[in-house]
């Protein structure tokens, strides 16, 4: 046991080397010094906002991309459109929402109801065929006021 206490040369640094590992440690604290400046001047970390958490209901669904260019080929892309599926996955309800300006609502419906929505269910079965079918038919029934509409 008195061995290990026991020291010898091997053990010791000399001066030099104590004075370069001292100048080693002070080079070593500026630069920490210097990251840890930076770090406080930028400010603490923030983590990225989270995103709204919203329950998604049917009414919310996505309109599949070929309504919506049925919609745009037959009325054209100023019309709006929505689709509410059926809670049993019977069917849609499939609603055009005609621009006030080609609209030949009438005014009393229009200063009460401040829109002009034409909808229409529609069975799983009828998809995009019953899509374009509705578009055409609201088409038919805007022009006869003579609304303009894209050539088909």
């Amino acid at each position: 046991m008195s061995e290990d206490l026991k020291t010898t040369e091997e053990n010791y640094v000399s001066k030099t080397e104590l004075t370069d590992l001292v100048n080693k440690m002070a080079k070593l604290e500026t630069m920490l010094d210097r990251v840890v400046g930076t770090v406080v001047k930028r400010g603490p970390i923030q983590s990225a906002p989270k995103p709204m958490e919203v329950e998604a209901t049917p009414d919310d669904i996505t309109i599949p991309p070929s309504f919506r260019q049925a919609v745009d080929e037959i009325l054209g892309k100023d019309f709006g459109c929505r689709v509410i599926y059926d809670a049993n996955g019977s069917g849609f309800m499939f609603s055009i929402l005609v621009p006030l300006e080609k609209s030949n609502a009438k005014k009393d419906y229009l200063e009460t109801y401040k829109h002009d929505i034409r909808t229409r269910s529609l069975t799983g079965g009828e998809g995009l065929a019953g899509v374009r079918e509705w578009c055409t038919r609201v088409r038919k029934n805007l022009e006869r006021d003579n609304i303009k509409f894209p050539i088909i």
